[in-house]
């Protein structure tokens, strides 16, 4: 057993981790080999994972194309899960981590990327989730995104909105924006985000990137005094708060480019959010006030790719104009679903017109975004009147259809489990995952132990009224090998189903092995006396 050794500084509030002894330099001592977390780090990026998750007394998972899979089948201790994030605290953190029982932060790992953390802690102990974030920021065209974001980027002043649950892409369509105005125009762009994602270098703009923590107190103290820096764009990371969406209002009211995510699905859900968000006395302003700076909502989410790698982003633009602001400023956000389906010559699109645009381009599958249409009847339409020649090769199987049981045992063996292709150092016990092995040969349906069953009659036309035919089979003949048995017409007795001869032949068999011959001539004995009552 090795002995791994961290040196920490360490003070009163921090002994509550339960693994210090007093107020000096301490040294842990950690039993058994202990992977860096830079281990982790390296196979979360190598296999494309958004998201790591650690968690006292469990597994380590990654989540890979919006799934969690298992990658280290030895759960975390308590001790060393602490001793392990302690790698990426400053001491001041630690401390700060153990007064609020949260902590965020972002971090960059040589030669490995950028990273988002935060460590909270549950009935067990300590856990954590760290997102990966690429450290290229990608363009506009590397998203897909539909050509009205960059116009969106040209504006000189107003609200836009990016909406979506979390894990969405949210900060990512932010920072292709926000990048796309970098690279085009030359303007003071302000960042307020908890904590930083994307790291953005100043090129035609000048960008200043604050964080909540070590930046600034908050979101609303940022805005306060970003009115002050002489900013053309701001960009505020999430507007959380009845004060930040005041501010934002206020910022995009005066002359200023505003951009901001709230965590809401649908353009009509986002601007419910922020009226509902103030007093009802107040909310008649605060329509007027969104109805002339609000400009665009972008809501978007991600389903998993036909091809299994990957997700794609799905999107519902809504771009103001005069008839969307009337309905904000008359309260009348139902009816913007229908304002934006007549307005695609505008950019707009719901979220049912871009699903099955990504069906129709078969990027995804009709399962995958079925469960998140206002109308799935949409879908059964579109492969209904798709012709032939542009259908996807696959057809639309359920999940328990010999179709799509074959189609998911071939991708099975198709795709590398995650945990087999990895360079995963020893001191990490791992187990690859095994496909699904075939049933056993042995087992059959219970019609296969039927013998002699009669072939089934040919069917012959049969007139009916009109002169038309109908199909109807021909009466069974009896014959010595097939035998039409007499049942009294008073009291008809079902006729035996193959399945309970097969069950019945197999019970026969087991107690001929465990040698019940008495319990085995009565069954025979019962089945006779049946066979003479006809």
């Amino acid at each position: 057993m090795g002995l791994l050794c961290f040196v920490l500084e360490v003070d009163a509030s921090i002994k509550e981790m339960g693994i210090f002894t007093d107020n000096r330099m301490d040294i842990i001592l950690l039993r058994g080999p202990m992977p860096k977390i830079d281990h982790f780090l390296a196979l979360a990026v190598e296999n494309k994972a958004s998201d790591l998750h650690f968690s006292t007394g469990e597994p380590t998972r990654f989540r890979v194309d919006g799934d969690l899979q298992i990658v280290d089948e030895t759960p975390f201790d308590g001790d060393v899960l602490t001793a392990l994030l302690c790698e990426l605290l400053t001491a001041d953190e630690q401390q700060r981590l153990m007064e609020k029982k949260n902590l965020d932060k972002s971090f960059s790992s040589p030669n490995i990327g950028n990273f988002r953390l935060n460590i909270f802690f549950n009935r067990k102990g300590i856990a954590a989730v760290l997102r990966t974030i690429p450290n290229r920021v990608p363009t506009l065209s590397e998203l897909l995104l539909p050509t009205v974001c960059s116009d969106l980027c040209n504006l000189d002043k107003g609200l836009v909105l990016v909406t979506g649950p979390t894990g969405s892409g949210k900060s990512t369509t932010l920072a292709a924006m926000i990048n796309h105005i970098n690279e085009t125009s030359k303007n003071h762009i302000l960042t307020v985000e908890d904590p930083v994602e994307f790291v953005h270098e100043s090129k035609q703009s000048l960008i200043n990137q604050r964080e909540i923590g070590s930046s600034c107190h908050s979101f609303a103290d940022a805005l306060k005094y970003a009115l002050r820096e002489d900013p053309d764009v701001i960009l505020i990371g999430e507007m959380r708060d009845l004060e930040t969406i005041a501010l934002a209002l206020t910022a995009a009211e005066t002359g200023h480019l505003v951009f901001g995510t709230l965590h809401t699905r649908g353009a009509a859900a986002s601007i419910d959010r922020i009226i509902d968000s103030f007093p009802s006395n107040q909310q008649a302003m605060i329509r007027t006030m969104l109805a002339e700076s609000l400009k665009a909502v972008i809501s978007q989410i991600l389903l998993k790719r036909s091809s299994g790698h990957g997700r794609a982003a799905a999107h519902e633009i809504m771009v103001v104009n005069n008839a969307i602001s009337n309905l904000i400023r008359e309260g009348k956000t139902f009816q913007i679903p229908s304002a934006i389906q007549v307005g695609r010559k505008d950019g707009m699109i719901t979220m049912d017109q871009s699903l099955v645009d990504l069906v129709g381009r078969h990027e995804v599958n009709p399962e995958e975004v079925i469960h998140f249409m206002e109308n799935p009847n949409l879908i059964e339409a579109m492969m209904k009147n798709m012709p032939k020649s542009k259908r996807a090769p696959a057809p639309l199987a359920t999940p328990n259809s010999p179709a799509a049981v074959t189609k998911k045992s071939q991708e099975a063996q198709n795709s590398p489990s995650l945990v087999k292709t990895l360079n995963i150092p020893n001191s990490m016990s791992v187990t690859s995952a095994q496909p699904l092995k075939n049933p056993s040969p042995s087992l059959k349906s219970p019609t296969a132990n039927v013998t002699n069953a009669p072939p089934a009659p040919p069917k012959i036309p049969t007139p009916i009224k009109g002169g038309s035919t109908m199909s109807q089979p021909p009466p069974i003949k009896s014959t010595a090998s097939n035998p039409i048995p007499t049942v009294p017409k008073a009291s008809p007795l079902p006729s035996q189903p193959a399945s309970k001869i097969s069950l019945q032949e197999s019970f026969k068999s087991l107690l001929e092995e465990d040698g019940s011959d008495d319990l085995l001539s009565d069954i025979e004995f019962v089945s006779e006396e049946k066979k003479k009552m006809g």
